[in-house]
């Protein structure tokens, strides 16, 4: 078994640091979370910045515990698998992300405003229960195999409950300070296995292989 080396999450470290500072700032959320006519304002940044802003602290609070846990996983290697450069994450991270804000404009037009980080946290949850599914295949692994695929069955039915009740499992929202968003934890379980279907289909390390010998002797 290759052991993976740790590294610090920083990237994971820096966009809990934004949402903190951002929860900590009144009055900023409305200038950056999404709205349908802000976005047809061409102010397309909104598209990821409305990630970042929450509906009080208890919303945060809870996006921001479960953002750390996951990201830290996936980015320090903690995962078990070879860790995924900080570029790739990023990259993952921005494209579920548009394809989140996206999808909840297109397919929940009674959305007037959408914020928070649950949909990049569900992303995290099935990047990881799909890269140990792959893992217990790979190494004929049944329990690490029927653990993964429960994990991702649970996020299956608490979003089932989700969309069934209207309601979130774990954030309050009976105040009525924001309605529950299913779609996007839906979306960003899509966006997380597709991450991994895409990064099994390359090499996972790079290797630095001796260079061919350049002997000259005698072939037999």
């Amino acid at each position: 078994m290759t052991s993976v080396p740790f590294r610090p999450p920083w990237l994971t470290v820096g966009v809990a640091f934004a949402v903190g500072a951002l929860l900590a700032i009144p009055g900023i959320a409305p200038a950056l979370e999404l709205t349908r006519q802000a976005f047809l304002h061409a102010q397309l940044w909104r598209i990821w910045t409305g990630h970042l802003v929450h509906f009080g602290s208890s919303h945060g609070t809870w996006d921001l515990a479960v953002w750390l846990l996951l990201g830290s996983a996936i980015e320090s290697g903690w995962t078990g698998r070879p860790y995924m450069g900080r570029r790739s994450l990023a990259v993952l991270l921005a494209a579920g992300g548009a394809a989140i804000s996206a999808m909840v404009l297109v397919f929940q037009p009674e959305v007037e405003r959408y914020r928070g980080l649950s949909g990049l946290d569900t992303l995290l949850f099935a990047w990881i229960a799909g890269t140990q599914l792959q893992r217990g295949r790979e190494g004929s692994q049944p329990i690490r195999m029927w653990l993964s695929a429960a994990a991702l069955l649970g996020l299956v039915v608490k979003s089932g409950y989700e969309l069934n009740q209207g309601s979130t499992l774990f954030v309050d929202a009976s105040g009525g300070a924001f309605a529950p968003v299913p779609l996007a934890h839906l979306v960003g379980a899509c966006c997380g296995l597709l991450g991994v279907a895409l990064r099994h289909t390359g090499p996972c390390i790079q290797t630095h292989r001796p260079p061919p010998s350049t002997s000259t002797g005698p072939v037999r």
